[in-house]
């Protein structure tokens, strides 16, 4: 049975809550009290220091448009304090939210450097047990999970992506119809890009290197005519056939996929491993001018899921989940990953969202049939 969807408000208390402290817990509720918002409120700017003295802006601790949204970010949390899911949040109270949410290690969106994630970020918040226990883990699929580039446009890149084979990626159809110009492929039913295809595994946040492989093909894309607009109902599926050796080093690993569909029940721990774009939509607008230069480069982004499979209304299909991981565009074909048992196995390929809404992502364990006829393999469980 499809569930109802939450108001903005519910969604935002949910994300407001804790992760689990021990594998085998629950999630704890959002803990609303001064003590939180002073230091969530105090995280926040503490990052936006840190992005000043990246810019090397001297004497300046937050720029007007940073202690505005400070000072949102707290009248929406005591709001949110007093009055909970009744509560009827500003636009600008929103704004703030989202801007709390990711460095006060609710749902961080950390950076992976060096195909590795840092624990002691002073984003991680309470996921740093967790961080630090599959931080081996997290390195494996860093290390599988790229950029798809192609200079049509800026950024010059068009999505995510994954290894999934032997010269397989995984993303979604509508990166591949950017890459192409549009929904449909020629007349004989090939895919012609528009511009060379490439896919670096590197594109990490202030270092230079690149691991870069040829995208030369496409090997299946879902029949569903994406053409811009986001449709539960749609399967936004691609698979990408890509060189196996650069002439510097090969192609690597695929990423293990599960069956388990246990992994997508209600609050499972899971997160998203991408590329996040700027955001394009009015709150995107300040959130640009409080983050600055951090999109376009390889993130980590806990959550938990939502409401999985069988509950989200995708036309009866049952493929479709939902989770409240922090992403952007841009993090289209990420691989969702769960974060209880392994740290490592992918269950999911995220698709789209609505802005503050909800994440959609498409269940691999429901698409095993379509994936293998293509020469992808499952684990066990």
């Amino acid at each position: 049975m499809a569930r109802q969807q939450k108001t903005y408000t519910q969604r935002a208390i949910n994300r407001l809550r804790r992760p689990p402290e021990g594998l085998e817990s629950i999630g704890t509720g959002p803990d609303l009290s001064d003590d939180r918002i002073k230091t969530s409120v105090e995280a926040a700017r503490e990052r936006f220091r840190r992005i000043a003295e990246r810019a090397a802006r001297e004497g300046e601790d937050v720029t007007p448009e940073q202690q505005r949204v400070l000072e949102d970010a707290e009248a929406a949390l005591k709001v949110l304090a007093t009055e909970g899911e009744s509560a009827d949040l500003s636009d600008q109270q929103r704004v703030g939210l989202e801007a709390i949410i990711v460095p006060d290690g609710t749902r961080p969106a950390l950076f992976v450097q060096d195909d590795d994630v840092d624990p002691g970020a002073a984003e991680a918040g309470t996921w740093q047990g967790r961080i630090s226990g599959f931080r081996l883990e997290l390195s494996t699929v860093a290390q599988s999970v790229g950029r798809i580039n192609a200079k049509i446009r800026f950024p010059d890149y068009a999505g995510t992506g994954w290894v999934v084979g032997d010269g397989l990626i995984l993303t979604n159809r509508h990166v591949l119809e950017f890459l192409v110009g549009g929904p449909d492929p020629q007349p004989d039913g090939s895919w012609r890009f528009l511009k060379p295809v490439t896919i670096d595994f590197a594109a990490e946040f202030e270092r230079p290197r690149e691991r870069s492989f040829k995208v030369t093909g496409v090997e299946f894309a879902s029949p569903d005519r994406i053409n811009g607009v986001l449709k539960p109902s749609n399967l936004d599926v691609a698979l990408l056939k890509v060189e196996t050796n650069n002439g510097v080093e090969h192609l690597p690993p695929p990423l293990p996929l599960s069956r388990r569909m246990k992994a997508l029940d209600t609050q499972s721990e899971i997160y998203v491993m991408g590329y996040p774009a700027r955001p394009n939509d009015e709150f995107g607008e300040v959130l640009m001018k409080v983050f600055r230069d951090e999109f376009f480069v390889k993130r980590f982004a806990p959550g938990f899921v939502e409401a999985p499979p069988d509950q989200v209304d995708d036309g009866g299909h049952g493929r479709v989940f939902t989770h409240d991981s922090s992403t952007l565009g841009g993090n289209s074909g990420s691989c969702v990953i769960e974060f209880r048992i392994q740290g490592r196995a992918a269950v999911g390929l995220h698709f789209g969202g609505l802005a503050r809404k909800e994440n959609f992502a498409h269940s691999l364990a429901r698409l095993e049939a379509v994936l293998t006829e293509h020469g992808v393999t499952f684990q066990d469980n």
